[in-house]
């Protein structure tokens, strides 16, 4: 194959229509450094997705029920002005920033630094360049040669790596597949379930902590699945009179200037994946993990980290774990 320079691949890019596709997106990052000795784990996201022309997209988590309201999601065209420029480091990936037609989104700037060559992936003509993009620095990044699509773009060092797989190009997909009320629907369904995890908890005492360096706890159920036992607390730091249901909770006078501003405690059987829901995807947020032989916990903060001496203690005491 002839490899095209960047600036004549991305004068492509800004003229050629993305078209329609069905494929897999996964986004996988480093998680914040909480520089207390504690090594930062990953966090990685799987969605299948599905775009038409000229610009809807519709996305659906490998994950639904640790994806909190946003297990399917659906996009309508949006206007010139409102392509994002930035290069998200947060938890908004998505499969529309490695599809940059009109020549507008994350690798707009970008300046090559080597490169290109040819590469193949999943038998897919492509080419390889090594990037400096604005707001992200050097990335790999792996083009593809017939459509507008940035089929991998990764860190050197391979910690930060987002990709396109499974592609299929079926020439056209029906309108009816990216109704939005598909989208609102299964939010709603969400909301059900939700609300009948919130009754049912109101009945019992809820599975906090009994310490916390800071704030004293006001927990509250804000995700949850009666079917699986599934749940997920924000612990209210700060937030006045605990729910009803949960326990009192000692709060450490000599923590209160130091401990997180915010945190969410999610639970779920041990074996299945981690919660991803919310804040928990993000990895500018510090996400700590245990099991207690029945439920694996991921503790989510905000704000300062915890000490490894706090959290020993937050899992410490813990209540014992039913099974329900």
């Amino acid at each position: 194959m002839v490899v095209p320079s960047w600036e004549a691949w991305w004068r492509t890019a800004a003229t050629r229509p993305v078209p329609a596709m069905t494929g897999t997106y996964r986004v996988r990052r480093p998680r914040r450094d909480p520089g207390n000795g504690m090594t930062p784990g990953r966090v990685g996201v799987v969605e299948t997705f599905a775009h038409r022309p000229p610009g809807w997209w519709r996305g659906v988590r490998r994950d639904p029920l640790g994806a909190a309201g946003d297990a399917l999601w659906i996009t309508a065209p949006a206007a010139p002005d409102r392509h994002g420029r930035g290069f998200s480091w947060d938890f908004a990936g998505s499969p529309r920033r490695l599809a940059p037609a009109g020549g507008a989104g994350a690798f707009a700037g970008a300046v090559p630094r080597g490169g290109p060559r040819p590469y193949t992936r999943a038998g897919r003509e492509a080419a390889e360049w090594l990037l400096d993009v604005p707001h992200a620095g050097r990335l790999r990044v792996v083009l593809d040669a017939e459509h507008p699509l940035v089929l991998l773009a990764e860190t050197p060092d391979g910690e930060y790596r987002e990709e396109l797989t499974d592609l299929a190009f079926p020439g056209s997909l029906p309108e009816e597949l990216f109704d939005p009320g598909h989208a609102e629907a299964a939010r709603a369904a969400w909301e059900v379930r939700l609300r009948a995890a919130q009754a049912a908890w109101r009945e019992r005492p809820l599975p906090a902590p009994g310490h916390w360096p800071g704030p004293r706890p006001a927990p509250r159920v804000i995700d949850g699945d009666l079917a699986t036992g599934l749940l997920v607390l924000d612990l209210g730091l700060g937030g006045g009179a605990p729910a009803p249901g949960a326990r009192p909770v000692r709060a450490s006078a000599a923590g209160r200037s130091r401990g997180p501003v915010a945190a969410r405690l999610a639970r779920r059987r041990r074996g299945e994946p981690p919660y991803l829901g919310g804040i928990f995807a993000d990895p500018k947020v510090f996400v700590h993990t245990w099991s207690d032989g029945v439920w694996q916990w991921s503790l989510a903060t905000e704000g300062p980290a915890l000490s490894p001496e706090d959290l020993s203690a937050v899992i410490a005491s813990m209540p014992a774990p039913d099974t329900d």
